[in-house]
Parts: structure tokens; C-alpha cells; sequence
């Protein structure tokens, strides 16, 4: 049974996973933000 993947439907997981991806590294650099300035308060 071969699967066939429409192209719009491989565009939007791209467009989904990349969205992800941008919010992991935001969330890591508000995190990375906030224990620098724990830290410095100290």
C-alpha cells in the first residue's frame, strides 16, 4: 500500500514543525534570561 503525500500537506508540517522549533528557542531564551538575572540579583 503506497501512501501518497500531497505537497500542501508536507508544506504545512514544515511550516508546523518550523513554528515549534522558533517557540522551543524563545522559551529557551526567556529561560537562559530569567536564571541570568536570578543570578546577578544574588
Amino acid at each position: 500500500m503506497s501512501v501518497f503525500v500531497h505537497p500542501e500537506l508536507l508544506a504545512f508540517w514544515n511550516a508546523v514543525h518550523l513554528i515549534i522549533f522558533l517557540l522551543d528557542v524563545s522559551l529557551l531564551n526567556i529561560v537562559v534570561c530569567l536564571l541570568a538575572m536570578m543570578q546577578s540579583r544574588e
